[in-house]
């Protein structure tokens, strides 16, 4: 009798090599350079204004945004921006 974990595996197996497959297109995840733009999706900017350095995690995309001083500024995924702009040390760029 055969055991359904095997074919489990077998199938992310081929998910995740899908997964690592070159696409093409540069990845910015986890690189806060913010060069206004990751994936085609339009990046929005962020100023940190707290009295020393911040890490916030995105509620949304997950990634970890890493204020290293005050004046900071980051480029923030939209789907992160609203969230993160209602914190009072983190103020839209002008």
């Amino acid at each position: 009798m055969s055991c359904c974990g095997s074919r489990r595996r077998a199938a992310s197996t081929r998910a995740s090599s899908s997964r690592n497959a070159p696409s093409g297109r540069s990845s910015n995840r986890g690189s806060s350079s913010g060069d206004g733009e990751r994936g085609g999706v339009q990046l929005r900017p962020l100023v940190y204004r707290g009295p020393s350095a911040l890490s916030v995690l995105g509620p949304v995309s997950g990634r970890v945004y890493r204020f290293a001083r005050p004046g900071a500024s980051l480029s923030v995924d939209p789907r992160d921006w609203l969230a993160l702009s209602k914190m009072p040390q983190l103020q839209p760029s002008s």
